[in-house]
Order: C-alpha cells, then structure tokens, then sequence
C-alpha cells in the first residue's frame, strides 16, 4: 500500500468492484442478502482463482502471488491485489448483512 489517504490504494478494489458489477450483479437477480453474499463469496473465488486478468499476463491472480512466494519475490502490487481484494471484499459483504439484520432493542 502507498500510504494512508493516497488514492492509488483504492485501485486494486475499485478495479475489483467493477468487475464484480459487470459480471456478477448487474447479469443476476438476488432474492436476498444470504443469496447476494453467497454469489459474491463464489465470485470472489472465481476472480482469485479461475479468471485470467490481461495486466497479469493472462494468469489468475492466485498463480502469479504463489508463484512469487515459491521463488521468494514477487510483484508488490499483485500480492497486494489478491489479499486487499478478498480482505476488503468479505468486509463489504459483512457490512451488508449487519445492515440488513434486524435491529434488537
């Protein structure tokens, strides 16, 4: 990270809501907050593990962090990308589901 209040931080999750948007929520129906957390949880996956990105020379973000940590290096920016991603993806998520929850007084 490039320090606190820098806008070049936000870039990997910005980048990565996008993405959620245009091919997760914007192509589906959700019935629920259970069912939208769910598909978010399997795309999140599906990002990390099963999507080629163009600016990772077609590889998942996952072959090119655990292909950094094999041989002890490593773009900086990739292992940010994957764990910032996720981190602040099930943040959002928990977010939604608080709320959404009922309110006890």
């Amino acid at each position: 990270m490039t320090g606190k209040g820098r806008c070049l931080d936000n870039i990997y999750i910005e980048r990565f809501w996008r993405s959620v948007k245009q091919e997760e929520f914007y192509l589906n129906d959700y019935a629920d907050v259970k069912t939208l957390k769910k598909a978010i949880s399997a795309y999140i996956e599906f990002y990390n593990n099963k999507r080629w990105h163009q600016s990772l020379d077609y590889k998942t973000p996952a072959q090119v962090y655990f292909a950094g940590k094999e041989e002890g290096e490593g773009g900086v920016e990739t292992v940010q990308e994957c764990n910032v991603t996720t981190h602040l993806a099930v943040n959002y998520i928990n977010q939604i589901e608080e709320a959404n929850s009922p309110k006890l007084f």
